[in-house]
């Protein structure tokens, strides 16, 4: 049976008294844990401890862990924006060079294949110099470090 005399944010001790007696713990082993009904002894419990009950750092989900502090969840989906976007601009960059390809000298074809290319190449740029400027701005203007 765990100990109950250090509660944990993901909730795998109890963290009150009580909790800890339903547990079948001894009151020996539940004394240092302030009671429910106490909402005195349980703020200067936790003000101490620096975790509060049921506090997670992140999400599971098939992408991945997701942050739920906000600055983190920021910088989260900053990073998988700039990815979804660069898959894509290289993906529509493969798509217009195989359009150039097959254009068998069909100038209108060949016109849209080009023009396809270099809106994917200018969509990479502005992709990756947008992060560049938040993170210039970031850093001068907020003393924030984006880019670790």
């Amino acid at each position: 049976m765990p100990s109950c005399n250090s509660p944990t944010p993901s909730g795998q001790s109890a963290s009150t008294y009580e909790q800890c007696r339903e547990d079948d713990n001894t009151h020996g082993e539940c004394s240092s844990l302030p009671s429910y009904k106490d909402g005195d002894a349980l703020r200067a419990f936790y003000s101490q401890s620096g975790d509060l009950p049921g506090k997670v750092d992140c999400v599971e989900t098939g992408l991945g862990c997701i942050p739920t502090d906000p600055s983190d969840l920021a910088e989260w989906a900053l990073n998988w924006g700039i990815g979804l976007g660069t898959l894509l601009a290289v993906l529509f960059v493969i798509i217009g060079g195989f359009g150039v390809a097959t254009s068998a000298g069909d100038p209108e074809n060949l016109e849209k294949a080009k023009k396809q290319i270099t809106a994917a190449i200018s969509g990479l740029l502005f992709i990756l110099l947008s992060a560049l400027i938040l993170d210039t701005i970031g850093v001068s203007i907020f003393g924030l470090d984006f880019i670790k």
